[in-house]
């Protein structure tokens, strides 16, 4: 009999030593230890994350501009980035730690730079020797001239567009006009307007080769040739076409430039839900709306000051669970970003009472 109460007092004891064992609520530690924020890439890099936690970590997510990439449920928690699959340009990194009892962390946010400038685009294929400097027309279309007597229409992701055929090679490097005429010397002695579509326009005879390349202004294009003689021709164009690159020199009529826009302007952002003041229980979806004069590159949902979201597309959303925070007063940050990394924040105050 004894015995049986000195058992039930063991089990009563383990009952409540394990049964009230305090609730694990401490999230992990998680970073990004290399690459470093700021950092420009090239080629294949590994990302190593550090997640730490007493009782053991869950598992490990990599994001990459908010996207998931992978997950690692052990140690190390590396990924093998080939950057060569992506566009060049600002990329953020984040890692997100899940301990075992599902408190979760979020790392500090770094941004990596892609710049893999020995990467080949594409390659198009001629049937002879280029020596002729390209032109770029406003819809992006690449123009050059051949050795094999074609001027070449090149579609911006390097397909043929169309190509015109002269009498002889052409070393001379074509100009584009405002409204799309493509003009370009040829040896054959002809200075040749050619229509966008591939259609000629017309054509000028010379005394002799033209290697020089021809410019524009106030509806005359001029041009050089081997007889010596400087050509003044008119045409239907006022200058150069407003593009990048619509002849192969800089001077002082040359629209070749591209300016570099600044923009100061910074973005919109509101939370529509929930409202200042609002008390909340379970689970909520923060919901906001960001607008720029150019484009709104990210939004950043925070919970008193910590990073819990990014979202880079509307609706700009983030869900809540409130039944892990505690009871009380809580704030809510949204943050917007644009392509320049201009920003602007809202903050509410809610109340948790779950």
């Amino acid at each position: 009999m004894r015995r049986s109460v000195f058992n039930f007092l063991i089990l009563i004891l383990l009952f409540l030593f394990y049964g009230c064992a305090p609730k694990d609520t401490q999230p992990p530690t998680v970073s990004i230890l290399s690459p470093a924020d700021g950092e420009t890439v090239s080629k294949t890099i590994t990302i190593t994350v550090e997640a730490i936690d007493d009782k053991g970590i869950s598992k490990v997510e990599l994001y990459i501009d908010s996207k998931k990439i992978i997950e690692k449920t052990k140690a190390p928690y590396t990924y093998t980035w080939d950057t060569t699959q992506y566009d060049e340009g600002l990329y953020l990194i984040s890692a997100k730690a899940i301990d075992l009892a599902g408190n979760s962390s979020i790392s500090k946010i770094i941004r990596i730079f892609v710049s893999n400038m020995d990467k080949l685009k594409w390659a198009y294929q001629t049937e002879w020797s280029i020596t002729s400097s390209p032109a770029i027309g406003s819809d992006g279309t690449i123009y050059v001239g051949d050795w094999d007597r074609y001027l070449y229409a090149i579609n911006p992701d390097g397909t043929l567009k169309w190509k015109y055929e002269t009498e002889d090679r052409i070393h001379s490097s074509p100009a584009i006009g405002q409204d799309g005429t493509i003009y370009v010397g040829s040896w054959d002695n002809y200075l040749y307007a050619i229509n966008p579509d591939g259609t000629l326009k017309w054509k000028y005879k010379t005394g002799d080769f033209i290697n020089s390349s021809p410019t524009l202004g106030n509806k005359t294009v001029y041009v050089g040739s081997d007889d010596g003689y400087l050509y003044a021709i008119n045409s239907t164009s006022y200058g150069l076409a407003k593009s990048v690159w619509p002849k192969f020199r800089c001077n002082y009529q040359n629209t070749g430039y591209l300016a570099q826009i600044v923009d100061i302007i910074l973005p919109t952002v509101s939370i529509t839900y929930p409202t200042d003041g609002a008390t909340l229980t379970g689970t909520i979806t923060i919901e906001a709306t960001a607008t720029d004069n150019l484009h709104v590159s990210r939004v950043e949902f925070y919970i008193d000051d910590e990073l819990k979201y990014i979202d880079n597309l509307p609706p700009y959303a983030y869900t809540w669970n409130t039944n892990l925070c505690s009871n009380g007063e809580h704030t809510i940050m949204v943050k917007a970003y644009d392509e320049a990394e201009n920003k602007r924040s809202i903050s509410i105050l809610v109340n948790v009472n779950n």
